[in-house]
């Protein structure tokens, strides 16, 4: 899913993979935010370009090409090549493809996971769309006024009806909001969960969260990558330096959809 292939690879996202399928929306888009991107690209005659391999995304287009530079998310999240649809391990920031190959790019989070190289990231898209090309991109924005540590704690345990999952992001942008690029180390997010909850049973009692769904956190125990947080102003900006005529398509339908729209964009 990110820049060159390092450390991060495989003490980051190889944790990632093999917690994959117990993940659920928010971390995982929903149908609607699917339909989102296929209303987006108009139609299903595209060639497309899937930055990572999110299976929810596979479908998409006459054809598709997904790319992520983790050999585990290949092995382990990639649905499987079949016709008019393979995945190929490179990097992002130096797409193996001549300018001008595809109508669309498309990808879920794929600008949060690479938060230090998202100007290299948009560039790279911009190049390898045909002129009339989109981009469709569904991200996790902080919201404009930060929540506190403290004030998530007592949420949780007065009943906020979120998940696991929408808890760890919410977790996540509160410590993005002091941060350079809102950018945090994903250890920082299991050690700060561990400071508001240090009895694991007594949350699964309060929220009725299963303990596997609690343990998907410990994916980030000695992973090495950060993950950005940036609000949707901060990256509109971003992606605004690259593309035109951005619009942006709500979410809705799961826990902390409000913070997870799908901006779309033309070269």
């Amino acid at each position: 899913m990110r820049g060159p292939e390092s450390s991060l690879t495989t003490k980051g996202w190889r944790n990632f993979a093999g917690v994959h399928g117990r993940l659920r929306s928010p971390l995982r888009p929903s149908k609607g935010d699917v339909e989102a991107v296929r209303r987006a690209i108009d139609g299903d005659d595209k060639s497309i370009l899937l930055l990572g391999v999110t299976p929810e995304l596979s479908g998409l287009g006459r054809e598709l090409v997904a790319i992520d530079n983790s050999p585990r998310m290949l092995a382990q999240v990639w649905p499987g090549d079949r016709d008019g649809r393979r995945a190929i391990l490179a990097d992002w920031t130096d797409l193996p493809f001549a300018s001008g190959s595809f109508d669309v790019v498309i990808g879920d989070a794929s600008l949060n996971a690479a938060p230090e190289q998202v100007e290299e990231v948009l560039a790279e898209a911009r190049r390898v769309l045909l002129p009339a090309g989109k981009l469709a991109v569904r991200l996790f924005c902080s919201p404009e006024e930060p929540e506190t540590l403290d004030l998530i704690r007592e949420d949780v345990f007065a009943g906020w009806p979120g998940n696991l999952h929408a808890l760890k992001w919410r977790i996540a942008m509160a410590l993005a909001a002091s941060r350079p690029r809102a950018t945090v180390p994903v250890q920082e997010i299991l050690a700060a969960f561990e400071r508001m909850f240090p009895d694991r049973a007594q949350l699964a009692a309060a929220t009725g969260w299963p303990g596997e769904d609690i343990a998907t956190l410990d994916a980030y125990a000695g992973a090495d990558h950060s993950l950005g947080f940036p609000t949707l102003s901060a990256i509109m900006k971003v992606i605004g330096r690259h593309f035109a005529d951005l619009t942006v398509v709500p979410a809705a339908g799961y826990p902390l959809a409000e913070r997870c729209p799908t901006v779309v964009a033309a070269r």
